[in-house]
Formats: C-alpha cells, structure tokens, sequence
C-alpha cells in the first residue's frame, strides 16, 4: 500500500491470491476493471484516481519478476503510461529525462504551490522505484519541497526505457543530475532521500557531493552486500539490476563496493535515520552501526517500534517525519546560507 495501492486493491488482491489466482493476472485483472469503470463522464481528477491505482497495481504484478523480459517490460510500459496520463489530468507532477554521459535518467518532479525552499531527490531500491514514491513526494511538496522522484541506475523507466543499469560510475550519475538541478535555477539547498538500499546510496551520494546538505535514510542498510536478511530472492534482483554488462562475480563487486563505513566519516551534513524494529532484512545492531559510523553531529534516528521494512505498515507516520524533517532543515540550511553572505 506504501507504494500507490488503496486499501480495497490491495485487500482485493491479496484475497483473489489467497482463493489460488496466479499473483500477476490478479493484479492486471484488478487494473483493467478499474479502467473500465471510465466513463465519458468521468471528471478528470476522477479519471486520475484510476488511473494512478492503475499503475500501481501494474507495478505490483512485475515487482515480482526478475528476468527483463518483453512481457515484464510491456507490463511495466503499461504503468508508467496510465501513471503518465494520471499526474497530467491531476496537474501534480512533471515527467522529466536527465542525460548522463552514462545514459539518460526519469524522474517526476513534484513542484509545490508556494516559492520552494529547497529541493529533495528520492531514490529507491532494488523493487521500489520512482512511481512508488509519488505518495512521499506529494507531502515534500506540500511543505515547499520541489521533488525529484528519480528512477536510477538499474532502476525503473531509466532501466527498461533506456537500458541505464547500475555500474561502477553511479555516483558520477547522480553528480551530473545535482548539476542539472542546479542549472534549473535551483541555487537552494539540497536533500537526498532514500529508501531500503536507496537509503544506502543517499549515504554515499551525500559523503560524496559537498552539495547536498542533508540526507535521510529510510531502511537502509549498512552496505550493499548486507541487503538480503533471509530474502535470498533479492540476489538475482540486485545483479540483474546490474544488466547483462556484468557477469554475478562483477555485480557482487558493485554492490560490495557501496559501504557507508567507508564513507561515514565524510558524511557531515544533517542526517535522519528512520528504523522500523521489526524490520527483517536490517536489525538493531546494523542500524545502530551505521548510526555511530557517520560524522555528522546533527543527526537523528526514529525507531518504529512495530515498524516492518521501511515502515511500510506506517507511511503516512513516516512521511510525516520526513517530510517535516526535511522542509525545516532545508529553510535552515538556507538561513544560514543567506546570514553568511550577508556577512561576506
């Protein structure tokens, strides 16, 4: 439901599962009834609604899948279309492609209705992807944050639209995204958001860049290569995130080199940790290791004490804390930012 389901889809879906309907045709099922239900009369934020829950359950029936086949690509094809017909008729986001010299990146960009004071670029994991943060994205906006929803290296449309897998260079990617933000006119402070291994990106992405000037991370773990808990399925996910470049052996080497104990002790920025402690796949221990690694003395963790995976089975909580986090963080980097070139 973290992801764009309503409840009753994802009550439904689980149900038609349980009674023995294959996971993949249920949720396209439920897709194309919901779409059936247009109407000429349909108003269009009506006929956004749809189509937004649409494409989530169209994401739902790949997020399974881990071979790039035509049939996942085509399915996947579908939800970025219904999600792109829905953000037009609602007026709440803009698709955007951001050429690399690595290959082009999608992201949604979420503008709020006031001047913005600052800017923040979500990044998921190895299944949760740019579409799947629109939720999180709407509160940012909400509270003055304009938001780039991005689909990375080896993530979504910038994987199955143009082939942009995760390599040894990711995080020349990401600078040459922070470069293209800026030359938007986005002369503001800068956040980097990430969630499960997106979290652990955040991490590096930020120790790496003096621009970004603060960063949360939401059930990521300490490395690359501490990401599977008891869920061995993610091993295949990761290395076909890598693409067909890179043989297992060479995508394990990608992965183990994203480590945030090698990079925590240039992390200085304001960091927000958020830590559901039923989480399976990262543990108390891991969490409180990599709090104590990073060098920021602004930093803060929120514990989910029932909290599951990226405390999933809290979001609107969740967004709550990061979104506030975030937008009064941002308007203070940028008082300060203005008090010192007063002074100068």
């Amino acid at each position: 439901m973290a992801y764009g389901l309503t409840h009753a889809d994802a009550m439904e879906l689980r149900g038609r599962v349980g009674s023995g309907e294959d996971w993949q045709t249920a949720a396209i099922s439920i897709a194309d009834d919901l779409r059936a239900t247009l109407t000429g009369n349909s108003l269009p934020l009506s006929r956004a609604n749809v189509l937004y829950r649409a494409s989530a359950l169209m994401r739902m029936a790949q997020v399974m899948m881990i071979e790039d086949t035509e049939e996942r690509q085509l399915i996947f094809d579908h939800a970025s279309r219904y999600f792109a017909d829905a953000a037009r008729l609602a007026g709440d986001a803009v698709r955007k492609e951001v050429l690399t010299s690595y290959g082009a990146l999608l992201a949604w960009v979420y503008r709020p209705h006031t001047d913005p004071v600052g800017v923040a670029i979500v990044i998921g994991g190895i299944e949760g992807w740019a579409m799947d943060f629109a939720e999180m994205s709407r509160w940012l906006a909400q509270r003055g944050v304009e938001t780039w929803a991005v689909d990375g290296p080896g993530q979504g449309e910038s994987r199955f639209r143009h082939g942009h897998y995760l390599h040894p260079h990711w995080r020349d990617v990401y600078k040459e995204l922070v470069n293209h933000i800026k030359q938007c006119g986005m002369a503001m402070p800068l956040a980097v958001i990430g969630s499960s291994v997106g979290g652990t990106l955040a991490f590096e992405i930020a120790a790496n860049d003096p621009r970004i000037d603060l960063c949360v991370s939401n059930g990521g773990p300490v490395s690359g290569s501490t990401v599977l808990g008891k869920q061995e399925a993610k091993v295949p996910k990761k290395q076909m995130m890598c693409g067909p470049n890179f043989d297992a052996e060479e995508a394990d080497a990608i992965w183990s080199d994203i480590d945030v104990r090698k990079v925590g002790a240039n992390l200085a920025c304001p960091v927000l940790i958020i830590h559901g402690q039923r989480d399976p796949l990262i543990c108390d221990e891991e969490m409180q290791e990599i709090f104590s690694c990073l060098a920021s003395v602004d930093k803060q963790m929120i514990r989910f004490s029932d909290g599951d995976h990226c405390v999933y089975n809290h979001a609107d909580d969740k967004h709550i804390a990061i979104a506030d986090w975030v937008a009064i963080k941002l308007r203070q980097v940028d008082k300060a930012g203005m008090s010192a070139t007063v002074s100068a």
